[in-house]
């Protein structure tokens, strides 16, 4: 059975691999490669399985004192990149949603992870952002779903959100209304503000009943 660690990276965003005879140590950090770049993620727990919602890494190994000191300039960079799209997004009078900015290990690129309900001028952001930092860019969009997995947090059940462990990526209204949710309460929706991801691992009613009468009459 594979088994899949979970590290933290800098900005909160959490990253997923395959572990290959590897015992990382808790909160110790590790030099990680995503998109064929080198990052630093806190080791946080294991998996049985690969969560789609976080970023697909490679472990390379342990990191050392010169990496600790090197993602404090990522950090910094980071900040500033973060400051400079939050002031086109209020120029442009958007709501500023969840955002998230992320450097590299050894500052080659900064990832732009933005939620957003209106329109954003993606190319000029883009363009403006690589003349100001004289780096690679990268742009992502997520949906609401997909943002709170990134986030976490605890659902009505008191168990960790389905979206943040890979469980669920989209559900489907028939499946809400088979359970006999009102679609029209807003109990059915959940930290993303879309219908809550338990809802596909719900039985509908009557097969409910179904399987009832079908043990009984199996033990009789």
């Amino acid at each position: 059975m594979s088994t899949y660690a979970v590290f933290e990276l800098s900005d909160g965003t959490r990253a997923c691999s395959l572990l290959m005879g590897l015992t990382p140590e808790v909160g110790a950090f590790y030099v990680l490669r995503i998109d064929g770049l080198k990052e630093l993620g806190r080791f946080f727990e294991t998996l049985p399985y690969r969560a789609p919602c976080m970023e697909n890494a490679d472990l390379i190994g342990r990191a050392d004192e010169n990496c600790l000191l090197t993602r404090e300039a990522g950090v910094w960079l980071a900040q500033r990149a973060e400051a400079f799209v939050l002031k086109k997004m209020r120029a442009a009078r958007l709501n500023e949603g969840v955002l998230r900015t992320r450097a590299t290990l050894f500052c080659e690129r900064i990832y732009v992870t933005l939620s957003l309900s209106g329109f954003l001028d993606v190319r000029s952001l883009y363009g403006e952002m690589k003349s100001q930092f004289k780096q690679e860019i990268q742009i992502r969009f997520l949906s609401p779903r997909e943002m709170a997995g990134r986030i976490g947090g605890l659902g009505i059940c008191g168990l960790r959100l389905c979206c943040m462990r890979g469980l669920c990526t989209s559900v489907d209204t028939e499946q809400a209304r088979a359970s006999g949710a009102d679609l029209r309460n807003v109990s059915v929706a959940g930290c993303c503000g879309k219908i809550r991801c338990c809802f596909r691992f719900e039985e509908e009613p009557e097969t409910g009943q179904k399987k009832q009468s079908q043990q009984r009459n199996s033990e009789v």
